[in-house]
């Protein structure tokens, strides 16, 4: 019987230890999954287009032990209403970033992650002229739809509440990459909050 276990042991070693080698993960969950969700302010290249709520959720595959790259899509509204003007619309981010932890294993760890994607934004200007004292006032709506190339940033705070889940606690970054127009949003900043999920 001893022979046998010993005959196992050296015919699967080699495997044993071809597998270790080839997973990047070092053997633990390979795949990524999170959904989070923050308030966003926006601007385009003249000043502020609103606040909102965002949700977002992304999923990916970890590359390296402390490395994943993953996919993800952000929805972040705005709306700002003053005497002579609306900003009325949300934007939708769609795109692929390189998630970093600083420190290996199950501890609370810093974060960063940088990418890039698709920013399409949607809503309403509407500007708001007082024709005369005594006259009424005139509304106009200017429609606000396309997309352009965006890059993004974030960074934050990684806690560990088992031993595949953690919550993310950060700032994210968006930062117009096709610039021109006017009126579309040209920064956005988010703070949010994430549940991750390894597997």
């Amino acid at each position: 019987m001893t022979r046998i276990l010993l005959m196992l042991t050296i015919a699967l070693l080699p495997a044993h230890a071809l597998a270790q080698s080839s997973d990047p993960s070092g053997g633990e969950p390979r795949f990524v999954v999170m959904g989070g969700a923050g308030v966003g302010t926006t601007w385009d290249d003249e000043g502020l287009l609103g606040r909102g709520l965002g949700v977002a959720g992304g999923a990916g595959v970890r590359v390296a032990p402390r490395l994943a790259i993953l996919g993800f899509v952000d929805r972040v509204g705005y709306y700002r209403n003053v005497e002579w003007l609306t900003f009325d619309g949300r934007v939708i981010f769609a795109g692929a970033e390189a998630s970093l932890r600083f420190a290996r294993g199950g501890g609370t760890s810093p974060y960063v992650t940088f990418g890039a994607g698709m920013l399409n934004d949607s809503g309403v200007w509407i500007r708001k002229t007082q024709v005369g004292p005594f006259q009424s006032r005139v509304d106009e709506t200017i429609d606000r739809d396309g997309s352009k190339a965006t890059m993004t940033a974030s960074g934050g705070i990684e806690i560990p509440v088992s031993s595949r889940a953690s919550i993310r606690g950060g700032l994210r970054f968006y930062g117009l990459l096709d610039t021109g127009d006017d009126l579309f949003p040209h920064i956005m900043i988010q703070p949010a909050t994430a549940v991750v999920f390894r597997f």
